[in-house]
């Protein structure tokens, strides 16, 4: 697990158009990625590799990266983990082939020499990786099936910059100029999903997409496509089994380490699977959870204390305190290589953070949501597309009995009647439309405190296709929430302390078998992500597949408030907004005045989104 930095020069002339000192500049800033080493070359026609190092699968400083040939001939930048490597690295030596290292780089590096990129196929993890041929001129920048990995690119006429993360580019780049579609679909949906990146003429690579370069023509290529496959036709009871095998050996294989490794545990289903899982295959598991002291609303340690009590791990639970949030906030903020909304970044930055101080990798459960449908606008679909006239008057009360109630995610009953709002709007929408509105930014969205508040035309941004069945969403929440949301949260906030992060549910071979199942396989009329519950629920405390759906969520409005205080009223003066002309005034003095009201419900997301821009803004436009 790394950091990659390259530049690629295409025109014919080999003029020095980076200097050294500002690529390694640029590379220093993702230098939290790769604390381990640091190293750049400078290699034919000026091109440029750079590598910051977590070292992770053979510790030894021969396997720090770029990995170049004797001749010179092929260059590699690599990040991410290949956990079939000793699978292939037999099939290499078996044609001849001799290695140096023990580190799947070596592996990797290997079998793009003697198959290009037809070996993509063969690998099993996650990875951003970029490949020179000095003597073809040629080169192969590449991102993982389900987009674990992140991977920027800017190209002109006579170049191309790519980078693990944006900071770098922008130091490069001559010019910075906002994205209108990147920024619409931040406030649109709290994050920006691939390929638009916050600058124009930057994008991001999209899962499973490749660049191949040659003779100064840039062509992307998509090798790989999360799709519905071919309907299972066993029983449930077979398909029990299959999934069982599957994530078995998926856990199995991502165990591979040659330093400390634990797991994530939150209390939740996903999680725990993982956990108990990888308990199965190590005698000594560290197992980290993260609570609140003052919220007990969010608080869901004691679900974990229970797993790990039945499973043995080593647990151990980081409380957070307020001042947690108060004193880390703009650092947590700042580390933010674009806006990025999602708050429950914050709990796992702080989780990560602790966490990083006794084991470089861990574990985690995401992946599964998507896959098996867990989160609660997946049960909302459900009961619309199976409800009579006579449940839907039923909704229609409910929300009535309601209204006097605050609608929010702070309790019970507020975020009772934020669910029961959310539902009724949903059924007086077409299921194409009620995705739209369920995958953005809560019941107010925000990019209605833009200066042009147009709804952004999100279905066409996004190539979204008509909405038919809960599988149609699920597969479209792999491909745009999974990666732009979800993993770059968990990217970014575990890497900000050099802590890799591991997603067991994200192997392919496990998503193409839970994209085969039929939808009553994964959801019905009692139970979400049914068929992973019934897999695993005799080896979880009952309390813990009894309950309902809870997201990793964080007590914003009051964190919100607690630190308000230190926020630059700078960010918010009429002046400053009308200099950025961006931000309706009017709209942004509305937001700021009811924050502290019981009914603020969703545009207390809006108003995170507002601050999260501002101070991302601060950093890189303003100097």
């Amino acid at each position: 697990m790394c950091g990659i930095l390259g530049y690629i020069n295409f025109s014919e002339n080999n003029v020095k158009t980076i200097e050294d000192e500002a690529f390694n500049s640029a590379l220093s800033l993702i230098q939290h990625r790769g604390p381990d080493d640091t190293t750049f070359k400078r290699f034919a026609k000026n091109n440029l590799f750079g590598h910051v190092r977590l070292s992770i699968i053979d510790t030894d400083s021969r396997s720090n990266q770029p990995f170049v040939s004797p001749d010179e001939r092929y260059h590699l930048i690599f990040n991410g983990e290949i956990y079939n490597f000793h699978e292939l690295k037999n099939e290499l030596i078996q044609q001849g082939v001799q290695f140096k290292t023990s580190s799947d780089t070596e592996v990797l590096f290997h079998l793009l020499i003697q198959e290009g990129k037809t070996c993509i196929e063969k690998l099993n993890g996650f990875f951003a990786f970029a490949f020179h041929d000095a003597q073809t001129n040629k080169t192969l920048i590449v991102r993982d099936r389900m987009g674990i990995k992140p991977l920027y690119y800017h190209s002109t006429d006579s170049s191309i910059l790519f980078a693990s993360e944006l900071k770098p580019i922008s130091k490069l780049m001559a010019h910075k100029r906002i994205s209108k579609e990147a920024l619409q679909l931040f406030f649109e949906l709290t994050y920006i999903p691939a390929p638009y990146a916050i600058f124009e003429n930057v994008f991001k690579l999209e899962p499973g997409e490749l660049i191949e370069i040659e003779n100064g023509s840039l062509k992307k290529e998509k090798y790989y496509s999360i799709e519905p496959k071919p309907k299972y036709e066993k029983t449930f009871d077979e398909a029990k089994a299959d999934l069982n095998e599957k994530l078995n050996n998926s856990v199995l294989n991502r165990l591979v380490s040659d330093v400390d490794l634990g797991c994530f545990l939150s209390g939740g289903i996903d999680s725990s699977i993982i956990s108990t899982l990888a308990k199965n295959h190590k005698t000594h598991l560290n197992t980290y959870s993260i609570g609140f002291e003052n919220a007990h609303y969010f608080d869901e340690t004691n679900f974990a204390n229970a797993v790990a009590k039945k499973i043995g791990s080593h647990h151990t639970v980081f409380k957070l305190k307020d001042s947690d949030f108060t004193n880390n906030f703009e650092s947590i903020i700042q580390s933010f290589d674009e806006p990025f909304g999602d708050s429950s970044a914050i709990a796992v930055n702080i989780l990560s953070k602790y966490t990083a101080k006794e084991v470089k990798v861990s574990l985690s459960g995401d992946g599964a949501d998507e896959l098996f449908a867990g989160y609660n606008k997946y049960r909302a679909e459900y009961i619309i597309r199976n409800m009579g006239l006579a449940k839907k008057m039923a909704a229609s009360i409910g929300n009535t009995v309601l209204k006097p109630f605050p609608e929010s995610r702070t309790s019970k009953i507020s975020n009772l009647k934020r669910k029961f709002s959310k539902l009724n709007k949903g059924i007086q929408s077409d299921p194409t439309e009620r995705y739209i509105n369920w995958i953005s930014n809560g019941s107010q969205s925000g990019y209605q405190i833009l200066k042009s508040d147009s709804k952004p035309n999100t279905k066409a941004l996004l190539h979204i296709p008509e909405i038919t069945s809960i599988n149609d969403i699920l597969i479209s929440d792999q491909k745009i929430v999974l990666s732009g949301d979800m993993l770059k949260k968990v990217d970014q906030m575990s890497m900000a302390h050099a802590l890799e992060v591991r997603t067991p549910f994200l192997d392919h071979k496990v998503v193409e078998f839970a994209n085969s199942l039929p939808e009553e396989f994964k959801i019905n009329s009692h139970q979400n992500k049914h068929i992973l519950i019934e897999t695993f629920k005799d080896q979880l405390p009952k309390e813990l597949w009894d309950r309902p759906k809870k997201g990793f969520e964080v007590p914003l409005q009051f964190w919100i408030n607690s630190v308000w205080e230190q926020v630059d009223p700078k960010f918010y003066s009429k002046t400053f907004l009308e200099e950025q002309n961006i931000f309706n005034p009017n709209q942004i003095e509305s937001l700021i005045a009811e924050r502290q009201t019981k009914n603020f419900g969703d545009r207390i997301y809006v108003l995170w989104n507002f601050l999260v821009f501002q101070y991302w803004y601060a950093d890189n436009m303003t100097h």
